[in-house]
């Protein structure tokens, strides 16, 4: 780039730069996508920054401390968005030396922890956004912290249970309430749901990883009860299946008393076989089934459905015998449905292969995008975005 188009670059309006910027990083599946944007200019690696995560590993620890003393040092005061990722035990590991130095973030505004925190966690009030993939070692620990981030948190994110001892009734009620815009949450078989930590968080946006286990049926009675207790505050609703066993597992849920919602994604509702010459496109045998279970509550013409955003992920594989779904033109008759009917938007997320090289998400999203014109009708093709989903090994 030549220095003229540089210096006409740089003059463009902050808010322009920055509007660029943001859809710029809807639109692209890693954040190193807007690390060009950072060599524009300064002011341009400034706006960029405030969108870019910035991802510290166990190996990058003693690296990252000895930049804390350069003079030129300017990521203190410029990061916005921090990951911290380590799976390392002991107080040895040298993520424990980053973690106190979080304070010094003095414009970090979301933070996600792929690690064990210590119940000394420095608190950090101005956070509007934070990931926990990990455990404090006392429930008092993580309540302490957690009650530091009122009332700036917005989004929140727990895998697991996030904490080491399971918490006295007492210890549960001085946890602090929370008003989410988006919540999300992931249950696996070691750590069982705390009902009473759930109805702390009341959130108009929520995601849910339930892996398929038949044998938890008291999971299930717990999110049901989570999911009426939200009622028709709820507004916008993930359920991060990543199997068609999952989305059967999560067809037992009761949605009844979410009479608000507005914009459903389910994940490997949509089935597509990448191995030429088929392209074969099919529909989750349970996908109707659990639409219908979200919609039991518009049965009636007295309460018609909001759905305005369908958001279906597509499970991208090769197989030669695979087990018969549904043909996608069943889709097409759903979506002409009454259900259906205030569908304005209707998005088909596309995953990368896990046995493909990094990129197929992209190839696979423009063959499926090319196919949508053959198995959908033109009026709802006109509703239809495709956007790419995960590759194998994308951070």
């Amino acid at each position: 780039m030549s220095s003229e188009a540089v210096l006409t670059t740089s003059r463009l309006p902050s808010e322009l730069i920055e509007l660029a910027i943001y859809h710029l990083r809807l639109l692209s599946l890693s954040h190193k996508d807007l690390l060009p944007c950072t060599l524009v200019s300064h002011e341009w690696l400034v706006l960029a920054r405030n969108h870019m995560a910035f991802v510290l590993g166990a190996n990058h620890a003693p690296v990252f401390l000895e930049c804390l003393h350069s003079p030129h040092l300017t990521l203190l005061t410029t990061a916005r968005r921090l990951r911290i990722v380590s799976w390392c035990d002991g107080p040895s590991d040298p993520y424990h030396k980053v973690l106190p130095l979080l304070q010094q973030f003095t414009r970090l505004r979301a933070l996600s922890l792929w690690c064990d925190p210590p119940d000394d966690l420095p608190v950090l009030p101005e956070l509007t956004e934070f990931e926990l993939f990990g455990t404090f070692p006392t429930f008092n620990g993580f309540t302490t912290f957690m009650s530091s981030l009122q009332p700036t948190l917005r989004r929140l994110v727990l895998y697991r249970v996030p904490s080491k001892d399971i918490p006295e009734p007492l210890q549960l009620a001085q946890f602090p309430l929370f008003d989410l815009t988006a919540l999300g949450l992931e249950f696996n078989d070691k750590y069982p749901p705390l009902e009473s930590l759930l109805l702390r968080f009341r959130t108009s946006s929520l995601t849910l990883d339930l892996p398929a286990d038949m044998h938890r049926v008291g999971l299930l009675q717990t999110i049901s009860r989570y999911l009426a207790f939200l009622a028709g505050d709820l507004k916008a609703l993930h359920l991060k299946c990543e199997s068609e066993a999952d989305i059967r597992f999560v067809s037992s849920l009761d949605f009844y008393s979410n009479t608000n919602v507005t914009c459903i994604q389910i994940g490997c509702a949509v089935r597509f076989n990448v191995l030429p010459p088929s392209f074969d496109i099919s529909l989750s045998p349970s996908f109707e089934t659990l639409f219908s279970k979200i919609m039991a509550h518009s049965n009636s013409t007295s309460t018609p459905s909001k759905i305005e955003t369908l958001i279906l992920g597509v499970e991208t594989e090769s197989w030669r015998n695979a087990p018969p779904y549904p043909s996608f033109h069943h889709l097409s008759s759903l979506l002409t449905s009454s259900q259906f009917s205030g569908i304005r938007d209707l998005q088909f997320v596309v995953e990368g292969s896990p046995f493909c090289f990094k990129g197929l998400a992209r190839l696979a999203r423009e063959k499926f995008e090319s196919l949508i014109p053959s198995v959908l009708p033109e009026r709802v093709c006109q509703m239809v975005s495709c956007v790419d989903g995960e590759d194998p090994d994308e951070v």
